[in-house]
């Protein structure tokens, strides 16, 4: 994108509505230590909000030079600190971003051709973004933040094929709260839903990079954590309960939890393993393992060994390559009858 406009750097800032603030989402040629979080209330967001144009430096610079008000003196400050010449508003239904320019490297002025593939740049990348934040959201449970059920089967085959990539383990541990429906029945919902609230963030606190977590309905979650083993998912439990012990709010909260392990092997047939199939057995092996720590006292966590699932999903496999070649012996006699 730099050398396509012949820029010396380059930045954009997405909008998260969570926490309403504009935050940097990439940036080439910038001191990292000067990209910070601009606020959706400051007045440089309002006067993209206000005018929906392209900001250029030395038009403001000109049109504003006698002002010296703290609002517009911000505005000159967020073009410093990103060090732009140009910034473009990503305005779909509503200001989802901002591109950062900054001067060419021959220091040239820009010019109006320069202007116009802008204002192409502008209107594309705010149709886009406003896009994938559309899909975010439909991906993400509104109360806890989490992913939702519906967004599990993607998300899980693209961490399954991370694994197997990669090479390394995954662990999937489903997790129920203990006794929820006692919490919203002598505490009210409003409470229980915020019970469900604090966990997930205690939960986040200890998620690595490509870890994540699902509410799949009602006090029923599912963690991934990738790279992680038998060890490691035991060690995450350990934190994890922990720091519900020192959140007031959720500091009774007790888990029944389900953990199984994910190896994928290094041999040339594993690595054609169906994705789907692989993901059902984990699934339900899961359950399994929650269902264990449930009927056993709950407030613990049960394991469900990798040869056993391994062994289910070559009998699913079998059992799916025997339902193909049924299907194809029946098209074919329908095809001689």
């Amino acid at each position: 994108m730099m050398r396509l406009f012949n820029s010396k750097n380059m930045s954009i800032y997405l909008y998260n509505k969570d926490d309403k603030v504009f935050i940097c989402n990439g940036a080439n040629g910038l001191d990292n230590k000067k990209l910070t979080e601009i606020f959706d209330s400051s007045y440089f967001i309002k006067f993209m909000r206000d005018t929906e144009q392209i900001l250029i430096h030395k038009d403001l610079s000109e049109k504003f030079r006698d002002f010296k008000s703290q609002d517009f003196q911000e505005i000159f400050e967020v073009f410093k600190n990103l060090d732009a010449e140009i910034i473009l508003p990503l305005i779909s239904s509503e200001l989802v971003g901002f591109i950062s320019i900054g001067r060419k490297r021959n220091n040239t002025k820009y010019t109006s051709n320069d202007m116009l593939m802008y204002r192409y740049l502008m209107i594309v990348a705010a149709i886009k973004v406003h896009g994938l934040l559309l899909k975010e959201e439909s991906e993400i449970d509104p109360l806890t933040n989490s992913y939702n059920r519906r967004s599990f089967n993607t998300w899980m085959n693209r961490l399954l094929l991370l694994s197997k990539k990669e090479i390394k383990p995954l662990v999937l541990i489903s997790i129920d709260l203990d006794f929820f429906k006692k919490i919203n029945d002598n505490f009210g919902h409003a409470h229980g839903d915020l019970v469900l609230q604090e966990f997930v963030i205690a939960t986040k606190t200890y998620l690595k990079a490509n870890d994540m977590i699902f509410r799949m309905g009602g006090e029923e979650f599912i963690i991934i954590l990738v790279g992680a083993n038998k060890e490691g998912a035991e060690k995450f439990r350990k934190h994890l309960l922990e720091a519900i012990k020192h959140n007031a709010t959720i500091t009774t909260l007790t888990l029944s939890m389900g953990l199984v392990e994910f190896l994928p092997d290094t041999d040339s047939t594993s690595r054609t393993q169906n994705l789907h199939c692989i993901q059902r057995v984990l699934l339900k092996a899961g359950d399994n393992a929650t269902y264990r720590a449930k009927s056993e006292g709950r407030n613990r966590m049960c394991y469900e060994g990798y040869l056993e699932i391994k062994k289910l999903v070559i009998i699913m496999q079998f059992i799916a390559k025997l339902l193909q070649r049924i299907l194809i012996i029946l098209r074919d006699l329908a095809h001689t009858l």
